[in-house]
C-alpha cells in the first residue's frame, strides 16, 4: 500500500493499524531518524522509569518505606508506558512522513488490515490503532 492510500484510508477510518510495541522502541535509537520531540517524549518517560526505579530503591534507606514503595510502583508503571507511547509515535511519524512508513512496513513494525476483518496477529502485535 502506498503512503497516501494508507494515510487516506487511515483518516477516512478504512484500516485497522497494528504496531509492534517491542520493536517500535528501536526506532528512536539512531539520531535523526525519528522527529525530536518524540525522541524526547521517549527519552524523559525511560527517564522517569530509569531514574525513579533507582531512585525509589535508594530511597528505601532515607525515608519511610511506604513512601519509597509507592515511587517504586509509580515508577515501575513508566516501563510500558514507553512501549505504548513509542508506538504511537511510529504510527504518528508514519502518517507524516513516507520514509518512515516504508521503513516500518518493509521491517514487519507496521502491519495494516481492513477494518473489521479477522487479522490473524502474532504474539507481538499489541498495539492496534483506530482513526
Amino acid at each position: 500500500m502506498e503512503h497516501a492510500e494508507f494515510v487516506e484510508r487511515y483518516k477516512n477510518g478504512e484500516i485497522d493499524v497494528h504496531i509492534d510495541k517491542e520493536a517500535a522502541g528501536f526506532f528512536y535509537e539512531e539520531k535523526g531518524f525519528m522527529p525530536q520531540y518524540l525522541r524526547n517524549q521517549q527519552r524523559f518517560i525511560r527517564f522517569l522509569f530509569l531514574g525513579g526505579t533507582i531512585g525509589s530503591i535508594a530511597l528505601f534507606f532515607y525515608i519511610p518505606w511506604y513512601f519509597a514503595l509507592i515511587l517504586l510502583i509509580l515508577s515501575l508503571q513508566c516501563a510500558p508506558k514507553a512501549q505504548t507511547m513509542a508506538a504511537k509515535g511510529v504510527l504518528e511519524a508514519s502518517l507524516k512522513y513516507p520514509d518512515i512508513y516504508y521503513y516500518s512496513v518493509s521491517k514487519g513494525v507496521l502491519s495494516v488490515s481492513e477494518r473489521g476483518s479477522k487479522h490473524v496477529t502474532e504474539r507481538h502485535y499489541t498495539s492496534y490503532f483506530h482513526s
